[in-house]
């Protein structure tokens, strides 16, 4: 077990020092967008078979704690390909260098915690990511986006309630309510003339607090002040959001 672990520990750092650069290596000094896809498309290949087998090795299900690590490379890399200038894009690739080998570290880890960190990382990077390309990069028909949208939310909530003790089709069900409020929440919510970066943490906001609250009523956790709490939370960020951004309406 321990030469089991000292191995995953040394894949899982050369898998880390890997992300990057497959994200960078031809992102400069001019980004060649298809090199740039077919590289973290071979990564992402490569991780999900790693993690296949090691989550396998570990006596778990392996299909959606797999699809969780493979969602959260992908979610973070949409965030160094939105990136407008050259500082930034050195940042994100980074700090994906710190967090690609804990969340690889930690793959097989059914904590509560560690489930709760890389769902919300992926989540904050996948909305931002997804305003941003609709609002800004790209013009996209709004059938494609709406469907992206959804069916990214419905494998995220779904991969958050694994450890849930309730059986598989129920926990479709509460994915897909959850993707439903979700994506509609996007739609109506990409209409306000706001940065794509306020209408991504509004989204992602109404999106953590819709899971949170399905996650806590399955695990019959759910009471009036978490509630209030986490509603709280959710009002007050989407507030700062609005304060902090430097943009304003469009007249």
């Amino acid at each position: 077990m321990d030469k089991a672990q000292t191995r995953h520990k040394l894949i899982s750092l050369v898998l880390a020092i890997l992300y990057p650069i497959s994200l960078g290596l031809f992102a400069f000094p001019i980004p060649v967008f298809r090199y740039i896809m077919g590289s973290l498309l071979a990564f992402l290949i490569l991780i999900g078979f790693y993690n296949w087998f090691y989550i396998k090795s570990q006596k778990l299900e392996p299909f959606w704690p797999t699809l969780g690590v493979v969602m959260f490379y992908g979610a973070w890399a949409c965030m160094f390909l939105i990136a407008p200038t050259y500082f930034l894009q050195i940042s994100f690739l980074i700090i994906s260098l710190i967090l690609g080998y804990f969340v690889e570290r930690l793959a097989a880890s059914v904590g509560e915690d560690i489930l709760f960190g890389r769902l919300i990382v992926s989540a904050f990077a996948f909305f931002i990511s997804a305003s941003a390309i609709t609002n800004y990069y790209f013009k996209l028909p709004g059938i494609i986006v709406l469907s992206g949208v959804f069916i990214f939310t419905l494998a995220l909530a779904r991969v958050g309630y694994e450890q849930a003790l309730i059986n598989a089709p129920a926990k479709l069900v509460n994915a897909l309510v959850v993707a439903l409020l979700s994506v509609e929440l996007f739609w109506v919510l990409s209409f306000l003339p706001f940065h794509y970066s306020v209408l991504g943490m509004m989204v992602f906001l109404c999106f953590f607090c819709i899971w949170q609250l399905n996650y806590y009523f399955i695990f019959e956790r759910l009471h009036l002040n978490k509630i209030v709490l986490l509603v709280g939370l959710s009002v007050l960020f989407c507030a700062l959001a609005f304060a902090l951004t430097p943009w304003r309406l469009v007249s």
